[in-house]
């Protein structure tokens, strides 16, 4: 997990709570096959997983993709969904 993503996160949440901008929260994973998982990794993983959980708690959603093709199609989506519901 990058050195701000907690930070950011947290920043964009208490913003959505207050009705400030954005107005919209899109949170994707990446799935990781158990075969690479390294030693070093799994420090770094159980950030994200305390951030999922977190996420959880608070009753938002995330999406999980496996591949950069599907991270885009969900996003479009997702998008999609949020200029449907603008109209």
């Amino acid at each position: 997990m990058g050195a701000f993503t907690r930070e950011e996160f947290d920043l964009v949440c208490h913003n959505l709570n207050q009705k400030n901008k954005p107005n919209h929260l899109f949170v994707f994973f990446k799935t990781t096959p158990p075969e690479k998982i390294s030693k070093d990794y799994i420090k770094d993983y159980t950030k994200v997983l305390e951030l999922r959980e977190q996420i959880e708690n608070s009753h938002q959603i995330y999406l999980l993709f496996d591949t950069v093709d599907s991270l885009v199609l969900q996003l479009d989506n997702q998008i999609d969904l949020v200029f449907t519901d603008s109209r």
